[in-house]
C-alpha cells in the first residue's frame, strides 16, 4: 500500500496516454471572468490546503497502520504454540483486505496527483457523446473549466470528473470493503478468538491482554466512522448513476424543488376557522330608574299596580314613555350619558 503512493506519481503520465483529444466541446480554457481571483490549482497537492484533506489523510493512515499493526501482531505472536481456529475464516477476511487497501491507496494517490482537467485512461472509458462527461463546467477552486465535472471533494482537495471519477468510485467501494473487514475482524478477537488473541498477546504486566483489546475497540468505532460515511457516500453516487445526473445537478434540482414547494405553502390562501364565539357571562345589571323610579320599559317597580301617577285624578294607567336622547358631544370634549342596563 505504501509502495502504490510512491508508485501513483510515476504512472500518472503514463496513464494520461489517451486515445486521442477529446471532442472539441470539452476543451479546457480558463474561464475569463474569474482570472485573477483564484490561484491556479493542478491537483490534490497544489496549495491552498484544507482541514478536511488533513483530516482524511491523517485518520486514515492511523486507522490503516493501527489495524495492521493489530492484525501482524496477532498473527506471528505465538503463531506456532496457539494455533487459530477457523483459520480459513483469517484467510477469507486478510487477503480481501489486503487487496482493497492496495486499490484504495493507488487510487487515492492518483486521484491526488493528476490534474483533473487533463486526458486519462480512465475519462476515455466513459462515452464521449454523453453531455455529462463531455461538457466542460467551472471549478472555482481550480479556476479553469473541467470536462464532466461531478462536485469538487474538499476531503480530496480536487474536482471530480471525467478524468478521475472512475478512480474515485473505486476508492468509495474500496473503503466501504476496508471499513466492513475492520470491523468484522476485530469484533471477530473480542468474541470467535478472544481465547487465542489472550493466549498469544499476554504478558507478564499484562496477563489478559487488556492493552490490546482496548486498541481493538478503538479501532471499532473509527472503522465505524469511515464505513457509515463511506457507505452513504458510494449510495449517493449509485443514485447518481441510475439517474444519470451529477452532484451539482442533483443537488441544484433538490434546491429548486425545496424553493418550489415552499413558495407553494407561502402562497396558498389561509383557510382559518372563524373563532368561535365568545360565552361571556356578565353580572346582570339593576334596572336604571328615572327620577320617579319608572325603569326604560317605563314599568314601576313594586306592584304591578302600583304607580305613582295612580293618584285617581291624572288618568295615567301605570306606564310612562321614556325618551332616550341620542349621545352628543360638545367641542370641549365632554360626553353625554346614556344610562343602558347591559346583561
Amino acid at each position: 500500500a505504501v509502495g502504490a503512493v510512491g508508485g501513483g506519481g510515476a504512472v500518472v503520465h503514463w496513464l494520461g496516454q489517451s486515445r486521442g483529444p477529446l471532442p472539441a466541446q470539452t476543451t479546457c480554457a480558463e474561464a475569463p471572468e474569474a482570472r485573477g481571483t483564484m490561484p491556479n490549482r493542478v491537483n490534490g497537492c497544489s496549495p491552498p490546503y484544507n482541514m478536511k484533506q488533513a483530516i482524511f489523510v491523517g485518520m486514515s493512515a492511523v486507522l490503516t497502520i493501527l489495524f495492521s499493526s493489530l492484525v501482524y501482531h496477532f498473527s506471528t505472536s505465538r503463531s506456532e504454540e496457539v494455533p487459530l481456529p477457523h483459520h480459513g475464516l483469517y484467510i477469507a477476511l486478510v487477503y480481501p483486505y489486503i487487496a482493497a487497501t492496495i486499490f484504495g491507496t493507488f487510487c487515492w494517490a492518483y486521484i491526488t496527483v493528476t490534474d483533473p482537467s487533463e486526458q486519462t485512461c480512465f475519462g476515455n472509458c466513459l462515452p464521449d457523446d454523453d453531455p455529462k462527461w463531455t461538457v466542460p463546467q467551472y471549478v472555482r477552486e481550480h479556476n479553469r473549466r473541467i470536462p464532466g465535472r461531478d462536485h469538487f471533494c474538499p476531503w480530496l482537495n480536487v474536482a471530480i470528473g471525467r478524468a478521475n471519477y472512475i478512480p474515485f468510485f473505486v476508492l468509495t467501494v474500496c473503503g466501504v470493503i476496508e471499513s466492513f473487514i475492520q470491523v468484522i475482524f476485530c469484533s471477530l478477537l473480542l468474541t470467535l478468538w478472544h481465547d487465542c488473541l489472550v493466549s498469544r498477546v499476554n504478558t507478564a504486566t499484562d496477563p489478559r491482554g487488556l492493552v490490546f483489546q482496548v486498541l481493538i475497540v478503538i479501532t471499532i468505532f473509527m472503522a465505524v466512522a469511515f464505513g457509515i460515511s463511506y457507505t452513504m457516500l458510494l449510495q449517493f453516487h449509485i443514485l447518481l448513476i441510475s439517474t444519470h445526473e451529477s452532484t451539482y445537478s442533483y443537488y441544484i434540482k433538490a434546491q429548486k424543488a425545496y424553493r418550489e414547494q415552499q413558495l407553494g405553502i407561502a402562497s396558498e390562501p389561509h383557510q382559518e376557522e372563524p373563532a368561535p364565539l365568545l360565552q361571556s357571562t356578565f353580572p346582570q345589571a339593576e334596572p336604571l330608574h328615572d327620577s320617579y323610579g319608572a325603569t326604560e320599559t317605563g314599568e314601576f317597580p313594586g306592584s304591578e299596580s302600583a304607580s305613582p301617577f295612580d293618584s285617581g285624578s291624572g288618568g295615567h294607567s301605570g306606564q310612562v314613555e321614556v325618551e332616550l336622547a341620542p349621545v352628543s358631544s360638545s367641542s370641549s370634549g365632554s360626553r353625554g350619558r346614556l344610562p343602558v342596563a347591559v346583561q
